[in-house]
C-alpha cells in the first residue's frame, strides 16, 4: 500500500518508483481480481457448508442435541469449520505471498537496486 508518509520517512525517488512499480504490478498481474474470487469462492463454501449444517437433526443428534435449534447448529458449524478454515488460511496466505513475489519481480524489471533497499528499509 502506498501512503503519503513515505515522502516524510527519507526514501529516495528511486526506492518510491521501486514501491509504485510494485504496485502496479499488483494491477497487471490482476492480483485484486484473484484475491476477490478466492474470497468469494472461500464465502461461497461456508455458505454452503452452513446450510448443511443449520437444522441438520442428525448432526445434532449426534452431539447430543434432541431439538431443532439455529443458535445450536451455529455453535456447532463454528467449531467444525475452524480447523478447515485453518487450512483455508494457510492457503490463501501462499497464494498472497506469490503474488508479492510476483509484484517484487515486476518491480525488479526496472529498479533492482531500488526495490532491494527499498525493502530493508521497510523492515
Amino acid at each position: 500500500m502506498l501512503f503519503d508518509t513515505l515522502f516524510t520517512q527519507g526514501f529516495t525517488d528511486e526506492e518510491i518508483k521501486a514501491m509504485v512499480a510494485h504496485e502496479i504490478g499488483h494491477w497487471y498481474h490482476l492480483h485484486d481480481y484473484k484475491i476477490l474470487a478466492i474470497d468469494s469462492a472461500n464465502i461461497a463454501v461456508l455458505v454452503i457448508a452452513f446450510a448443511l449444517c443449520i437444522n441438520n437433526k442428525s448432526l445434532l443428534a449426534s452431539f447430543g442435541f434432541c431439538d431443532l435449534s439455529n443458535f445450536v447448529s451455529l455453535l456447532i458449524f463454528t467449531k467444525l469449520s475452524e480447523p478447515i478454515s485453518f487450512i483455508t488460511r494457510l492457503a490463501v496466505s501462499a497464494v498472497i505471498r506469490g503474488f508479492e513475489r510476483d509484484a517484487d519481480l515486476f518491480a525488479a524489471k526496472n529498479h533492482k537496486e531500488a526495490v532491494k533497499t527499498s525493502l530493508i528499509r521497510i523492515f
